[in-house]
């Protein structure tokens, strides 16, 4: 225990802290939160809009509440905001008006200010209304070529979510992470290969995609910085005897490559499949699909 005149004076400057005015209980800090990926489903779409000086805006109405604006090789995430007339879209920068008139659908792309208000305007746009106008809308076809670049390796962090074993069946959970400064875009099946205990790729184990259902599209998953996209990989543990003598392997390691990509992602992963192979979901923006789907038919509360 300490003593003397040092001891002292840290007691008594402990106490004038203590009895200060400014002194206040200790504030907890929450941690930062994790953004969310931008799910954009391929079957959402695309809507061209013809614009004055001869350019494109395309618009992708994703459901009754969001839409993603793909303007001159920028894109923003759009929410529907309260309007007294016509359909009112605000983003973090840009604001995206429609209204309707003699069978053609104007549109008005304007910069937004502080508290969501249109200051100046961008661009004005129109197109025809489905079976009311025959006029074509000018420029080039909507594409979806204005998303964010594809996610690759070096921007990538591999993780495991979670894991479910059935009867026979095996399957974990995995997350792709943006560990980068930029947004980028994921779609489609990631390549997975199994490494064994030497550190050597397993060539006998082959990865085989979970084809979905046109109820369950692909998607294109935007990842902002430090977002997420999941995806899962399942197999076998009883073999089946009619491929022959074909052992279940143990891998230790899988090596993970974003689709369109050939820079790998690793984690160290047990697991042994049988019969030589693996399947593999497409990736998605919510880790569990099964949730999503019953909050989704879930009638509205009163």
């Amino acid at each position: 225990m300490r003593s003397g005149p040092l001891a002292t004076l840290a007691a008594v400057a402990a106490a004038l802290v203590a009895c200060s005015p400014e002194a206040g209980p200790a504030v907890e800090v929450a941690p930062a939160e994790m953004p969310a990926p931008v799910t954009v489903p391929s079957s959402a779409p695309v809507i061209g809009y013809g614009c004055d000086g001869g350019g494109v805006a395309s618009v992708q109405y994703i459901d009754a509440a969001t839409a993603r604006l793909f303007y001159k090789g920028t894109t923003e995430a759009l929410r529907l905001a309260p309007s007294p007339r016509g359909a009112r879209w605000v983003g973090e920068t840009r604001e995206w008006r429609t209204s309707e008139a003699a069978g053609v659908e104007q549109a008005t792309l304007s910069e937004i200010g502080p508290d969501s208000v249109a200051t100046t305007v961008i661009a004005r746009c129109h197109r025809p209304v489905p079976g009311r106008a025959a006029a074509p809308v000018t420029g080039p076809s909507p594409a979806l070529s204005d998303l964010p670049p594809a996610c690759r390796g070096p921007q990538l962090a591999l993780s495991a979510e979670g894991s479910d074993a059935g009867a026979g069946g095996r399957s974990v959970t995995l997350s792709l992470r943006n560990v980068g400064t930029r947004v980028c875009s994921l779609s489609g099946y990631p390549g997975v290969a199994l490494v064994d205990a030497e550190g050597r790729p397993m060539a006998d184990v082959r990865s085989e995609p979970v084809q979905g259902t046109s109820a369950q599209p692909t998607e294109t998953v935007v990842l902002p910085p430090r977002a997420k996209a999941w995806f899962d990989v399942r197999w076998t543990v009883i073999p089946d005897e009619t491929l022959g003598p074909r052992p279940c392997t143990p891998a230790t390691r899988l090596r993970v490559t974003a689709p369109g990509d050939t820079s790998p992602v690793s984690l160290d992963q047990s697991l042994a499949p049988c019969n030589g192979r693996v399947r593999v979901t497409a990736l998605r923006g919510v880790e569990d699909p099964d949730v999503a789907a019953r909050a989704a038919a879930m009638p509205p509360a009163n």
